[in-house]
């Protein structure tokens, strides 16, 4: 995971917990964030590539190597598959 050394930060939060138990920080978020977008000081991500599950392995590779920018939406669809591995519990 060495390319995520380099200032490479991520934080997460649930924001429907913080809706409940502090709405006035929500509020001020929310302001804070549209007027950031209108003033252009922040923008959404670029590009947004939508893949589905059955990529998401080759995905996580990528995002490895620190050769990856914008937004991955992982998605499923009718004919998707997911290979999944068989682990063999200890007694």
């Amino acid at each position: 995971m060495k390319p995520f050394t380099g200032g490479f930060t991520s934080a997460a939060g649930d924001l429907v917990v913080m809706m409940k138990l502090r709405p006035p920080t929500i509020q001020t978020l929310l302001a804070d964030t549209l007027q950031f977008y209108l003033e252009g000081i922040i923008s959404p991500p670029s590009p947004v590539t939508l893949l589905d599950f059955s990529e998401a392995g080759d995905d996580l590779r990528r995002l490895q190597t620190g050769k990856s920018a914008g937004k991955t939406v992982l998605g499923s669809s009718d004919d998707d598959i997911v290979s999944v591995g068989h682990v063999e519990l200890p007694d």
